[in-house]
Parts: C-alpha cells; sequence; structure tokens
C-alpha cells in the first residue's frame, strides 16, 4: 500500500516507491513482472487509484529523462478491474507473453 501511495499521490517512480516500501532494489528495478505476479500490488494500486480519483496516465511520446509513462501503461494494462475475479495469474502472463509476440509481428 505505500508503494502505491508513493507512485499514485506523490508522483515517485516505481524503482523509488518499491525501494521505499522495502522491497529489494533487485526487485524494484523490474516493475512490470513484479506486478504482473503481485495481486497485491495490484490491488493496492487499484484501491490507491480509487480513493483519491488520481488515476496514472501514460506520459505524452516524447521521452524526458525520467519518464513515467512505461510505469503508467503496465497498471493501466495489468490492473484492470477483469483481474479482481481471477485467482491466479496465468491470464496475465499469457497477456504479456501475446503482446510480447505481436510486438515481434510489425
Amino acid at each position: 500500500m505505500t508503494s502505491a501511495r508513493l507512485m499514485v499521490v506523490h508522483g515517485a517512480s516505481a524503482y523509488r516507491a518499491l525501494s521505499q516500501a522495502g522491497y529489494a532494489r533487485s526487485t524494484a528495478r523490474q516493475f512490470g513482472m513484479l506486478l504482473r505476479g503481485s495481486c497485491g500490488l495490484r490491488e493496492a494500486i487499484r484501491l490507491v487509484q480509487d480513493e483519491t480519483s488520481h488515476y496514472l496516465k501514460p506520459a505524452p511520446a516524447r521521452r524526458r529523462r525520467h519518464d513515467r509513462r512505461p510505469v503508467a501503461n503496465a497498471v493501466l494494462n495489468y490492473c484492470g478491474p477483469e483481474d479482481r475475479d481471477s485467482l491466479s495469474n496465468t491470464r496475465l502472463h499469457n497477456l504479456h507473453a501475446d503482446s510480447k509476440r505481436f510486438k515481434g509481428i510489425d
């Protein structure tokens, strides 16, 4: 809940929020993998976004020095309402694998 609040409300990077919440540095660097594998983190992000009515939006296409776009895109992709009823992370793993496979088709 601490890391979700830091990311959503205070605008901290995913690495900084996870590090301050007590995650190891190696785990904090892999936010997408952690988000896909942690139901608790996804639910915490949803709860904080609903409480504060402040939803993460992807940054514009122009890249900045400390860009938040990958974090916001991961949250939008993997923290959807259809995920709440699932009992495992299989759907998310398949979604991630499919998106990687489809990117290679272009």
